[in-house]
């Protein structure tokens, strides 16, 4: 996997047309297409159901016999007897795969006036295409059988699926975020639209009679990477790699993308065949891209101070520390993986990806001295950032079926037990509030009032037994604290 990473967005001059992009493919998704996949399986079941496939596979078993070499057993089907399941499966392979024929369905020729069936064949195959229409993938998506002007623009803006839309936005969203920036808004956009109609036509001399529906941005932002790799040329840009057992970030030149990207799809093109993966709209908007980037940068369509800018980002020491602890652990260095990660505690104290690694690492190792501190490092971390209270109590859990005597200081069992009782833990968290009150505090603790937090968490959930019996144990353990003298007022 080879992916350029964007560098940090300003806000200043953000790229709207992108952002925009993104939205109205979102919006129509979700306006539009949520419903696509039930309409669509609907029309299948009438198909199935209506006896127009009996009629229709009948009709291609003779139009076969005379245009086609398949194997005649499966085509000499005898008037009035019902068709097999094993000759239906047979000629229903063969029959959706047939461009010319289906396309004789679609132009209704693929039975003749005077056959016994062709009234009803009309009727059927009218009611099914009407409800396959709703399908709002199958009206505007591109089919290249039928070459519909509207859908060289619409079939960009539909989708297959939610995976299919996710996927496809964050590679706009990363591209995006590269180019526009250099581009400008208005010549982005041409870049966008005219890539994808160039996409669409490349796709269609690949896929010339097909009837399937192409849909998806994925062949205009095809395009927009293939004009980043010619705008961008020699600079270098951060790319990540995911080779498996490796992973890390490595800066290349921008035009090494290019071969990359368009072999890619060229030998999954010819390597998958069936795939419903529509390779060569992809290929097509790289090529297009390259050339429209191309073409853009010697007008003098981009802004070459942004795209030539030597100015190296600021980098960030923990992130490739970060990589290199992931690469360690890859590699079972489990202790070299660790040594990483505390050097990114020491730049940043309150790194939580670190501090959840060298947990779970000391969590798996069981060795309970360096857990309590693993464990107290997350968790105070997890506190200071508010972390979800389910999660903390989760992570407390954790560790004490480890280490069955917990070794936190008095504080951090306070905060616990206040996660606990947010998270409707009650009787867990009165007895560690209580286990607390039992250890020094000094006069500086926080014990005391976070134990008054738990009292209004028990009063909100109408315990009122529970938070008695923690204001009797803050005036008790605490006499001189403030949060004693509010308890007193609180008592019933």
């Amino acid at each position: 996997m080879l992916m350029p990473l964007p560098e940090r967005m300003s806000w200043r001059n953000p790229p709207i047309v992108t952002i925009i992009l993104i939205i109205i493919n979102i919006s129509i998704f979700l306006v539009f297409q949520l419903k696509d996949t039930e309409s669509y399986l609907k029309a299948s079941e009438f198909y199935n159901e209506s006896g127009l496939v009996k009629i229709e596979l009948r009709a291609y078993a003779k139009w076969a016999k005379i245009n086609r070499n398949y194997d005649s057993i499966y085509l000499d089907i005898p008037d009035n007897t019902e068709i097999s399941e094993t000759v239906g499966d047979y000629l229903y392979s063969k029959m959706k795969d047939d461009d010319e024929f289906l396309k004789k369905l679609e132009d209704r020729t693929a039975l003749s006036a005077d056959d016994d069936d062709y009234e009803k064949w009309r009727e059927l195959r009218q009611k099914f295409e009407a409800m396959r229409s709703e399908a709002v993938f199958y009206s505007f998506g591109f089919i290249p059988g039928e070459k519909k002007p509207i859908t060289f623009l619409t079939h960009m803006f539909l989708h297959g699926g939610v995976s299919h839309l996710v996927g496809n936005m964050i590679f706009l969203w990363i591209i995006g975020i590269l180019l526009e920036a250099g581009t400008g808004n208005l010549t982005f956009l041409l870049l966008y639209i005219l890539g994808g109609f160039a996409s669409v036509i490349g796709f269609s001399f690949f896929s010339e009679g097909s009837m399937t529906p192409l849909v998806g941005a994925s062949g205009a932002i095809s395009a927009i990477m293939g004009a980043f790799t010619v705008i961008y040329r020699m600079k270098p840009v951060r790319v990540f790699i995911n080779l498996g057992v490796y992973i890390d970030t490595v800066k290349l030149p921008a035009i090494i993308f290019l071969p990359f990207w368009l072999g890619n799809e060229i030998y999954s093109y010819y390597s998958n065949t069936g795939s419903p993966v529509a390779y060569m709209a992809h290929a097509s908007g790289l090529a297009a891209g390259a050339v429209l980037g191309f073409a853009a940068r010697r007008a003098g369509f981009v802004r070459l101070d942004v795209i030539d800018e030597d100015k190296e980002p600021e980098k960030d020491p923990c992130s490739d520390l970060l990589v290199k602890a992931m690469n360690h652990m890859a590699r079972l260095e489990i202790d070299f993986a660790v040594q990483s990660l505390q050097k990114i505690l020491e730049i940043n104290p309150e790194h939580e990806e670190a501090a959840k690694k060298i947990f779970e690492i000391e969590k798996s190792r069981r060795d309970a001295e360096k857990l309590h501190a693993a464990a107290g490092m997350y968790i105070r971390i997890m506190v200071k950032k508010l972390a979800d209270a389910g999660r903390i109590v989760e992570v407390y859990d954790a560790y004490v079926s480890i280490v069955q005597r917990p070794r936190l200081d008095p504080e951090l069992y306070a905060e616990i037990a206040l996660r606990m009782a947010i998270s409707g833990k009650y009787d867990k968290a009165l007895g560690l509030a209580l286990g607390v009150s039992k250890l020094p505090a000094d006069s500086k603790s926080r014990v005391p009032s976070l134990m008054l937090k738990i009292v209004f968490v028990f009063e909100k959930a109408g315990l009122s037994d529970k938070r008695n019996q923690c204001l009797e144990t803050i005036i008790s353990s605490y006499p001189d604290s403030q949060a004693a003298r509010d308890a007193k007022g609180l008592i019933m």
